[in-house]
């Protein structure tokens, strides 16, 4: 009794999904930043429940964003900041989400008893205490 093998059939489907990949027919994949307005890049003003506001990272007036190690921009210090000033992190606050950032911003989504992934994202920033330059205190988003 002969057995067939299944690899040419895996081969073919997975050429296929290749070819129609190349002709602009992606798979339909939907990773987590799929939600998302897109990558964090700027900041916008939001009231904090202090009655106070602040800059919190936004995709351009979008605040529905994501971020990750890598990223540089005006998001990633007002990050830093409600990190350093909000959780006592030992952070410097230049704009460049590195190890260190990921490391404080760990520690806080663990402070806070949310996924600590390192990674900033809605839940993140319903969680985290932001800071406020014009009150010098910290506080959470306003819903």
């Amino acid at each position: 009794m002969k057995t067939r093998s299944l690899i040419p059939v895996k081969s073919a489907l997975l050429a296929g999904a290749v070819t129609l990949s190349g002709l602009g027919f992606g798979l339909a994949t939907a990773g987590p930043a799929a939600a998302y307005a897109g990558y964090c890049n700027s900041t916008a003003s939001k009231p904090l429940v202090s009655g106070w506001s602040t800059q919190v990272p936004s995709y351009g007036s979008n605040i529905d964003c994501y971020m990750n190690k890598g990223a540089q921009s005006s998001a990633v210090t007002v990050l830093q900041k409600a990190l350093k000033y909000c959780y006592s992190q030992e952070l410097g606050v230049d704009g460049i989400f590195g190890n260190d950032t990921r490391t404080a911003l760990i520690n806080a989504q663990s402070r806070e008893r949310i996924d600590a992934d390192g990674g900033y994202g809605s839940q993140t920033r319903q969680a985290l205490k932001w800071y406020s330059s014009s009150s010098d205190t910290c506080a959470s988003l306003k819903k």
